[in-house]
């Protein structure tokens, strides 16, 4: 019970609604056309979108982070602005 409050307590965004229409539909399809593939790759998007899973590589993850990336010139730009504004 614990998973399925986990999954419909946690925010739904748009990328995350298409993933899992996008999952459903490639799931239907894999069924009326018999590929498996097709369905495998339904499978997985519905499995991003039910647990909100990003690209599972450190680059595109799906959690909110307040704190931006040293390496960000545009975070970096925004602190030197607002510190000069002091």
């Amino acid at each position: 019970m614990n998973v399925i409050s986990r999954i419909f307590n946690t925010p739904w965004n748009l990328v995350r609604m298409i993933r899992l229409a996008l999952g459903i539909a490639f799931m239907g399809d894999a069924w009326y056309m018999a590929s498996e593939l097709v369905g495998l790759m339904g499978v997985f998007l519905v499995y991003q979108a039910l647990f909100n899973l990003g690209c599972s590589s450190s680059f595109c993850s799906t959690s909110n982070t307040e704190e931006a990336h040293p390496n960000d010139w545009s975070n970096n730009f925004i602190k030197i602005n607002n510190q000069n504004k002091k």
